[in-house]
């Protein structure tokens, strides 16, 4: 079963709701952990600037492109992480996290 079918399969019971956070909590690292997104919880990439120090513009640089390319990866897969994670809350406190920018944040 993929990480996204478990998180579907979810009763409604199964998600937060502010008093059942320890099993939550359990059933959303396994999630995460099998889609191979749990690191993105204690780590982030900011986004690579596209100036040099000087204020030249960088972007047709090799070394931009490489970075550019790394943080849309890692962008994609804190996607992944911060939908996971919110399709796992009641719709009551949504509105609570939907505002973080990150897997971290939230």
């Amino acid at each position: 079963m993929t990480a996204k079918n478990m998180i579907s399969c979810m009763q409604s019971n199964d998600k937060l709701d502010g008093m059942n956070y320890d099993v939550w909590h359990l059933k959303v690292q396994f999630a995460l952990n099998y889609g191979d997104m749990l690191g993105l919880l204690t780590s982030s990439m900011p986004a690579p600037a596209d100036k040099d120090e000087q204020g030249r513009d960088i972007t047709a640089t090799e070394h931009y492109q490489e970075n550019l390319k790394a943080y849309q990866a890692w962008f994609k897969r804190d996607s992944s992480a911060r939908y996971t994670m919110l399709s796992c809350l009641q719709d009551d406190l949504l509105g609570e996290f939907e505002c973080f920018p990150t897997a971290k944040d939230m």
